[in-house]
Parts: C-alpha cells; structure tokens; sequence
C-alpha cells in the first residue's frame, strides 16, 4: 500500500464544515458549512475557484453534484437549515 500524506490544508471557511462532495469526473470538491458558504475548488491544485455565500440559509447540512446534461460537472444542490433544496449551475 503506498504512503499516504497531506497534500493540502484547505481553508476558506470561517466555521465548520458539515459536507464534502467530490464532481464525478474527480476533479473539483465542494465544501459547505456552518459559515453560510459553498466553496468550490480544483482537486488538482487545492485552488478556490469560486465561494458562494447565501447569509439567509444560516448553515449548509448537505451537498451533491448533480449532471443535467451529459458533459456537465458544474450543477450542484444543496440542503440548508432555511428548509430549502438550492440549485446551482
């Protein structure tokens, strides 16, 4: 079995993060947390590619990728304590 060691400390998030979700193709993560944010970042690199902040959902419980159309990697839901399912695209 190799050896396995940190390759990057990911911040960005203010408070805990509650969720993890990895894009199907590999090559992005979502992160979501107490702090009313989604980030999302290049697996490669560790690199934020982009922080969505929604102050009104109070804290995100949940994430998952999701494909609408067939070459898409980039539509994602998530639950919140607002008592709503968001989409993005």
């Amino acid at each position: 079995m190799p050896e396995i060691s940190l390759k990057f400390t990911l911040t960005h998030h203010t408070k805990a993060v509650n969720a993890l979700a990895v894009s199907p193709k590999g090559s992005l993560l979502l992160s979501g947390g107490n702090d009313s944010c989604v980030v999302l970042r290049k697996l490669s690199s560790g690199e934020m590619a982009q922080k969505i902040c929604i102050p009104s959902v109070w804290f995100i419980s949940c994430l998952l990728w999701i494909k609408l159309t067939k070459r898409d990697e980039a539509s994602f839901i998530f639950g919140a304590l607002d008592d709503n399912i968001h989409l993005y695209q």
